[in-house]
């Protein structure tokens, strides 16, 4: 049976981490939905806020998967357990663990394909704690429209992009 709850979370992250994996000077794609666009923008935020955090994960790309499931179980499980604001903060993690560096030496262009595979591995594992472990909390707070409309933006104290 389908869920679209499922599907909906899975074009949603795909969106973004397939936004951040993008070939570096390549133009960004428009984002695909609404709630798209707003978390691009929040994700802008989150990147801003921990612009001297979040690149000291880069030389664990190999081990991206589990980083990013490892920092689901402290930001989603451990007190006081999901908000808005560590929803964006594991989504904006994951999609800065994706992003391409310019390419220069061979070994980094080998590397291009584990991006892909990590971009769908990391889809998967977002949306079992989305969708499974952690929907009940989503739903609660009204699923991803309430993320567009005001709980997510809301959350982060910014503005809503135009459009």
């Amino acid at each position: 049976m389908v869920d679209p709850f499922r599907e909906r979370t899975a074009r949603l992250l795909m969106d973004y981490l397939e936004f951040c994996a993008r070939e570096p000077g390549t133009p960004a794609p428009a984002p695909s939905t609404p709630e798209a666009a707003v978390l691009r923008h929040v994700a802008a935020r989150v990147l801003e806020a921990n612009r001297n955090v979040l690149p000291l994960y880069r030389r664990y790309r190999r081990h991206r998967v589990e980083l990013v499931a490892r920092m689901a179980q402290r930001l989603l499980d451990e007190d006081p357990g999901p908000s808005w604001g560590r929803v964006a903060s594991l989504v904006t993690f994951a999609g800065s663990l994706l992003e391409r560096q310019p390419q220069t030496t061979r070994r980094q262009k080998r590397d291009d394909g584990s991006v892909s595979r990590d971009c769908r591995l990391l889809v998967a594992l977002l949306c079992a704690q989305f969708c499974e472990r952690h929907r009940a909390w989503l739903m609660a707070n009204g699923g991803w429209v309430s993320a567009k409309d005001a709980g997510l933006v809301g959350s982060l104290g910014c503005a809503h992009p135009a459009g």
